[in-house]
């Protein structure tokens, strides 16, 4: 394993993130971090495009401040949840169904002309959302009404595709994975480059409560260099893929007893092993939809929670169709267990405790937020968010550390709902505890030892990656250190003045390196 220092980097562009469109107030609860009102919340629940277009229609034609945006809003949501866009998709409801549905004088002027209006707003908003990025720009510069908020509720009927959010250019599409006893998932999937054809695809996996769009940056740069694609996805319950109902799949995703926090023996790791199978499913979906694909699967690859899955799936005999290379960036459970002291015990309590909290009313929702942006854990670490980048990240003037909060926050309360919460805060418990350096069973050697002599690692980490109880950095070099020892070969590369997403600090690099490590082990 060769560990190297990297001082000096190339100047790359830098985009400064934009914060999504924001609901108007008139439409959210007041300190919920957007949590939509109840009228809204309860069309949306019927995940019926009818309805919620005959909804419309009467808003509008009352008389009040708010009718015009609550109605807008309600048209909506005509389409842009899951369930409602697949309903909508099966053929959406005539001009004189909306009529009927709405009752009173079905000849009437006012009444039509509601009805038509909502349509006509749905409509538009249906052909926006399977586009990409640049073809949605397109679109909203001919029809401005499409630049303020489109009204989408997460709480109730999830969204299949981004919104308001940012949306990939890249071709999008929804794989059906099988699970086990459940029911087929729907995983949004997005394609870079030519998959078909590529010489070398890359496997992405984004980090813990993000999406696909994580790969666009590296990835553009990755397929210009030539002979490589990229499929990226959408965990389950995680962007815009399905959400898993935990109730209904207890046999699929057991929680972990309470007692595991404090034990020293803490038994299997539930979800963390369910994301295991899950990607190998994923593969063997993709290659029914693109043959021959898993053959020129290069590599897994990924940052926090996608490192550690790419780490994970090396293990002997943890995946049997795993390539004989992986590259991980500021991988999540490199360190020890986060457990066995007051302070440490911090992490794993709330954790467990926010994957666990009933969904009653805002409450959870706030906790959400909270935990993740605005609370300091014991006045010893920084804000959660505020370890997803590095601090001193100054481009043109903007301090980019926050510019990208600020979006992520925005961007997470598109898509909260409480699958959402509880796998997000179930998989950052089992992380904790999961550990790299840890035995499967009391006097078997660290897991590490179960990356097999054939395996070629690609490991990156930044230097700002270092916080009290959660040192990445050091527990990445000190990773490749103990690979080294076991003749292990691949590189490990010590980023300075480099955070925590890497992918978004330097893409142009990542990806550089990403492909010189494919051309070279490969």
């Amino acid at each position: 394993m060769e560990i190297r220092n990297i001082q000096r980097f190339d100047p790359e562009p830098c985009p400064i993130p934009k914060v999504p469109v924001t609901p108007p107030s008139a439409l959210v609860e007041p300190d919920t971090d957007n949590r939509l009102i109840e009228s809204l919340r309860k069309v949306a629940a019927k995940r019926d495009p009818l309805e919620s277009l005959a909804a419309a229609a009467r808003t509008r034609m009352d008389v009040g401040p708010n009718s015009d945006a609550l109605g807008q809003a309600m048209s909506d949501l005509a389409v842009t949840g899951a369930h409602a866009w697949r309903s909508w998709s099966q053929g959406p409801p005539s001009l004189d169904a909306v009529i009927q549905k709405i009752g009173g004088a079905p000849g009437s002027a006012k009444v039509r002309a509601a009805a038509e209006k909502s349509l006509a707003r749905a409509t538009l908003v249906a052909r926006l959302l399977p586009l990409g990025g640049a073809e949605r720009a397109t679109l909203r510069a001919a029809h401005p009404e499409l630049q303020t908020w489109i009204g989408v509720c997460a709480e109730v009927d999830p969204p299949h595709r981004p919104v308001n959010n940012e949306v990939t250019d890249n071709p999008q599409r929804d794989l059906r994975v099988p699970m086990g006893n459940l029911a087929p998932l729907r995983i949004r999937t997005s394609f870079i480059g030519d998959v078909a054809n590529a010489k070398r695809v890359v496997l992405w996996m984004h980090g813990l409560g993000s999406r696909l769009e994580e790969a666009d940056r590296a990835g553009a740069e990755l397929t210009r260099l030539g002979d490589t694609a990229i499929v990226a996805f959408d965990f389950p319950s995680s962007g815009y893929s399905q959400r898993i109902d935990l109730a209904d799949a207890s046999g699929q995703l057991p929680m972990l007893d309470v007692n595991a926090k404090i034990t020293t023996d803490f038994g299997p790791f539930g979800f963390l092993d369910f994301l295991d199978d899950f990607v190998a499913n994923f593969v063997d979906t993709l290659e029914a939809e693109v043959p021959g694909v898993r053959a020129r699967i290069a590599c897994t690859a990924g940052g926090s929670l996608g490192g550690n899955m790419s780490l994970r799936l090396a293990l002997t005999g943890r995946s049997p169709w795993i390539p004989p290379r992986i590259i991980a960036w500021s991988p999540a459970s490199v360190w020890s267990p986060v457990k066995g002291d007051l302070f440490k015990d911090q992490g794993p309590n709330t954790t467990y405790g926010q994957a666990t909290m009933a969904e009653d009313g805002a409450n959870a929702r706030k906790q959400f937020f909270f935990q993740n942006f605005d609370k300091n854990i014991c006045n010893i670490k920084p804000k959660t968010a505020q370890m997803w980048w590095r601090s001193d990240w100054v481009h043109d003037g903007v301090k980019m550390q926050q510019a990208y909060i600020d979006a992520a926050r925005v961007s997470r309360q598109e898509v909260y709902g409480e699958h959402y919460r509880r796998f997000t805060w179930r998989l950052a418990y089992e992380q904790l505890l999961f550990s790299f350096r840890t035995p499967t069973k009391a006097g078997a050697l660290p897991r590490y030892h179960l990356i097999g002599q054939k395996m070629r690692s690609l490991l990156l980490t930044g230097q700002k990656d270092a916080f009290d109880f959660a040192d990445i950095y050091a527990a990445t070099d000190l990773l490749a250190k103990n690979l080294d020892q076991l003749h292990r070969l691949g590189r490990c590369y010590l980023l300075t003045d480099t955070g925590h997403s890497i992918h978004d600090e330097r893409p142009v690099f990542l990806a550089r390196e990403i492909d010189a490590f494919l051309r070279a082990h490969g």
